[in-house]
């Protein structure tokens, strides 16, 4: 997949981007007057202002629009006409009511001028279309249609115009308002719903000012809630969340619905799965069992893939302990005063990380972030030291982590906030800026992480699998190439949070994952010369001649027709296309070629093969499947596998290794190859694109999976779809606008 439009050539994507800046600012165009008669028009009433409609000559939200001007075009005989106000503001995707002209002649209104006015650069009146004509009332005043603000915004003109009358004209100005979003592991990330101020508490909660718990789609599951412990999530997958309300009393949310627990005290402090500690230093169960007595602090708890549970504790005499799988453990060689950390660890009073057993994992600790165990059992605890120096213990070793910046603050696995409010991972790079607050973070059975989030102006997000999930900071106008990665309208290649991880990017070929998880994506810049990024790093490839075109993993496609690898070895001469490559579960490769004298082969694991069954001329698809030139949808060894095919979306297979590859016929019928054989899909509308797996964008821009399902709307472009080794897939989409 490309990055750029369809039947573009490369040099043509490279000038456009070459010239992008310089085109940018000259999209007005000069708009004729134009004269017409209608109905007369009463003066300005008072009338309801709708939700997101904005008064004229008032100044509210960003980003913000300003019509400036209220001066006549010319100066001419006759009427002369003028805007109410010098300036009009506005916010981006909503509209502008209440905006006025006045037609005066020799100092006197004058009525009955019929007054045509024009909007450019996707500025439309809520009447439909880019013009309005209105005639003046008595007292010389037209009262304009509301105007729709566009998501791009932009500098346009706006010009009142009447036969025999001097015009005016005014300038029109919006901030864009970022256009793309995210499907994630299947689900819509935006997360509008949650009150600004609220704070994050676990996996996707978070707790409003008025006391609310609500979900990241804002579902309210409580009110009159204070405080919340740490979730669990068991084995099998089920959820708990001890609370306690404003009022004193305690409750559990399980598996997300609400649990009244009668046996705890008044006054006790939510701990961890279904444990509260009482005002008198009791750790109790949710059914009033008492497990230990004398209790003063609480650590981090921990449940290994076997579901063994930890909780570290220390004693109102400073004494530590453990609550190993619900049963009491002394641990006698913790120093006195020491504080519970996580799992069997302690942070003693002269700063040494030790364990249950007294061993001494590190030295000169200050702060512990929160632990994170994944699927496999690997541990990751972040730590700061007295120093400000961050550092990592993984799987219990000690690992130095040099590019985290001095005084940041450990949050969660290998993330850390950094003083200026930048969330970056252990590596340095950054996932998130003007970070407020973190909660609890959440690993799900599958391996899927969630981490609540408040931003320093209140707002709230969420880190899913690594992947910002609202995505504010991809410019609008951005096309989606692959997992979380987006080209923007000036050729800078960022992720969906914003970070640029190149620049002067003219086009992106198919990506790879391989069975241990490294990618490979193929670049090529604006100026011709080929890159890659490997597992996220850019890497040069010198050894690619300028020109050439980025296929699939490390291969370029020269212009002389030469298949080459990254390191400059020819696989393939005469090559005229390529299909998408293919992995399959044991790490096989398959790349479909098709030669300049139309005759098909294969790439399979590097090596060249020879397909003498299918026909010259036919196109390559997918693994070993080829379109023909009358339409049939054949494999390498020549059998049909469907017939009337138009096109063929990207193939997908799933870790269990069944795989989908959607189709639309030359009638446009949608269908679906899963795993070699034709399903029909009867849900999916005429004219509909396939896209990936079961998904299909419709005429309507409404992304829908072959059952039916709409997971999105407003989708003008899928970019590459990503299934890491854990199955965890990322779609990256660009919306058409205000959506």
């Amino acid at each position: 997949m490309f990055a750029q439009e369809a039947g573009q050539s490369a040099e043509e994507y490279r000038c456009r981007s070459s010239s992008r800046r310089a085109d940018f600012g000259h999209r007005s165009t000069l708009i004729e007057r134009i004269a017409l008669v209608t109905d007369s028009s009463e003066p300005l009433t008072a009338k309801p202002i709708a939700r997101r409609t904005v008064l004229a000559g008032a100044a509210f939200a960003v980003p913000a629009i300003a019509i400036t001007a209220g001066t006549p075009a010319f100066a001419a005989s006759g009427p002369v006409l003028s805007f109410a106000n010098s300036s009009y503001t506005g916010a981006a995707c909503s509209t502008i009511s209440g905006v006025q002209l006045r037609a005066m002649e020799n100092g006197t209104p004058k009525a009955n001028v019929a007054v045509t006015t024009t909007l450019a650069g996707s500025y439309t009146f809520s009447t439909g279309g880019t013009t309005s004509t209105g005639v003046t009332g008595t007292n010389g005043w037209l009262t304009l249609p509301d105007i729709s603000v566009p998501s791009i915004g932009g500098n346009v003109a706006i010009l009142a115009a009447s036969a025999g009358a001097s015009g005016a004209s005014a300038n029109l100005s919006a901030t864009a308002r970022n256009g793309v979003a995210s499907l994630h592991n299947g689900a819509w990330a935006f997360i509008p719903g949650v009150p600004t101020g609220a704070k994050p508490i676990w996996n996707d909660l978070y707790l409003t000012g008025d006391n609310r718990l609500v979900t990241a789609g804002g579902s309210q599951v409580g009110t009159g809630i204070a405080s919340a412990g740490q979730g669990y999530r068991d084995t099998s997958g089920n959820t708990t969340l001890p609370l306690v309300g404003t009022n004193g009393v305690a409750a559990l949310l399980r598996n997300g619905a609400w649990v009244s627990v009668p046996n705890i005290p008044n006054g006790s402090t939510p701990i961890w799965n279904d444990l509260f500690l009482t005002s008198d230093n009791k750790l109790i169960t949710a059914g009033g069992s008492v497990v230990g007595t004398g209790v003063g602090y609480a650590g981090q708890a921990d449940r290994d893939t076997s579901g063994n549970t930890t909780l570290p504790l220390v004693g109102t005499n400073g004494v530590a302990a453990m609550l190993r799988n619900g049963a009491w453990v002394s641990i006698p060689n913790v120093p006195n005063g020491s504080k519970p950390i996580w799992n069997d660890l302690y942070l003693t009073s002269d700063n040494k990380l030790v364990t249950a057993g007294g061993s001494t994992v590190g030295t000169g600790l200050a702060s512990a972030g929160q632990a994170d165990r994944d699927t496999s059992g690997n541990t990751t605890l972040p730590l700061v030291g007295t120093n400000g120096v961050a550092a990592l213990l993984r799987n219990g070793a000690w690992v130095a982590i040099p590019n985290v910046p001095n005084g940041s603050r450990p949050v969660w696995n290998d993330l850390f906030l950094t003083a200026d409010d930048k969330l970056i991972t252990a590596g340095g790079s950054e996932v998130g800026s003007a970070l407020g607050s973190a909660g609890q973070a959440d690993r799900d059975t599958s391996g899927n992480t969630s981490l609540p989030l408040v931003g320093t102006n209140g707002v709230a997000a969420l880190l899913r699998n690594g992947a910002w999930v609202s995505l504010p900071a991809v410019p609008s106008g951005s096309k989606p190439v692959w997992n979380d990665l987006f080209l923007t309208y000036y050729g800078d290649l960022v992720t969906a949070w914003g970070s640029q991880v190149g620049t002067g990017i003219a086009f992106a070929g198919q990506a790879d994952r391989d069975t241990s998880g490294n990618t490979t994506l193929p670049l090529v810049g604006t100026n011709g010369v080929a890159a890659m990024l490997r597992n996220g790093a850019w890497v040069s490839v010198p050894n690619i001649p300028n020109g050439s075109k980025p296929i699939w993993n490390d291969l370029y496609l020269t212009s002389d027709n030469r298949l080459i690898t990254a390191g400059g070895s020819v696989v393939g001469a005469g090559i005229g296309s390529a299909g998408q490559g293919y992995r399959d579960a044991s790490g096989n490769t398959t790349l479909p070629l098709v030669g300049t004298n139309g005759v098909a082969a294969m790439l399979r694991n590097g090596a060249w093969v020879s397909v003498p069954n299918i026909p010259n001329g036919s196109k390559p698809i997918w693994n070993d499947l080829y379109l023909t030139s009358d339409n049939r949808l054949i494999t390498a060894g020549g059998s049909v596998v469907g017939t009337g095919i138009g096109s063929a979306g990207q193939g997908d297979r799933d870790a269990s290794g069944n795989t989908t590859l959607p189709l639309v016929g030359t009638n446009g019928v949608a269908a679906m190859l899963r795993n070699g054989a034709w399903v029909s899909v009867p849900n999916i509308p005429n004219g509909s694109k396939p896209v990936w797996d079961d998904l299909f964008l419709t005429p309507d821009n409404k992304l829908i999976t072959a059952g039916g399902s709409v997971v999105g709307t407003g989708i003008s472009v899928a970019g590459q779809a990503d299934r890491d080794a854990s199955g965890n897939t990322t779609l990256p989409l660009a919306l058409t606008g205000c959506v």
